[in-house]
Order: C-alpha cells, then structure tokens, then sequence
C-alpha cells in the first residue's frame, strides 16, 4: 500500500511540474503582461499604485543561477522538473537519515 502511495505521490508532482506553463501562457491570453509573481518593482507599481520601499531597495540584489530559463516553454519545463528532483533527492536523503537514527537509537535500547 506504501508503494501505491508513493507512485500516486510522484505522478501528481511530475502533472504539477508538467503544468507549470501555464504560469507563462494564462497572464499571456488575458493579456496580463508576465508570469505570476516575477514581476519588477517597476510592473508591480505599474499594476498596483506603488511598490514597498523594500522592494526597490533589495532590487538586484538577487541573481536567478538560471535566469529567463532558457529558451521559451521548454526551458520553463524543464526548470520545473529540476526543482522536483532537487526537492525529492534532499527530502529522501534527509528522510534516510532520520530513519537510521531512529534505527540505531532502538538498537541501543535493547
């Protein structure tokens, strides 16, 4: 039962990571300019009146390792799958580790 679970787990997140996409084409359709989320200081003041001083202030101080993604939908794609990797290859190791702590602590209890 374990197993299925875990299969049910990894489809829903490779469907999640299919779609992410759609971060770029929805805001594209309704004409509302960027992905969600990314968008500049600029833009938000643009959209929203203003932008928090903060904002402004820490502009640039983050460079994305693989900024714009590469090259269109693909890149964006294949950005989203990474991630997924990442997450799961340090959730699994950390995840054993725990466990084989919790195995050598009852070890030692008995």
């Amino acid at each position: 039962m374990r197993r299925k679970a875990g299969r049910r787990l990894w489809i829903a997140l490779l469907i999640l990571a299919a779609l992410t996409p759609l971060g770029l084409w929805v805001p594209r359709f309704f004409g509302a300019g960027g992905a969600w989320g990314e968008w500049s200081w600029r833009e938000l003041e643009k959209v929203i009146g203003y932008a928090p001083e903060g904002l402004k202030r820490t502009n640039g101080l983050w460079k994305a390792p693989a900024a714009g993604y590469g090259k269109g939908y693909l890149g964006y794609l294949a950005s989203a799958m990474a991630g997924v990797l990442i997450v799961a290859a340090v959730s699994f190791a950390i995840g054993r580790l725990i466990s084989k702590r919790k195995k050598d602590q009852n070890d030692g209890k008995k």
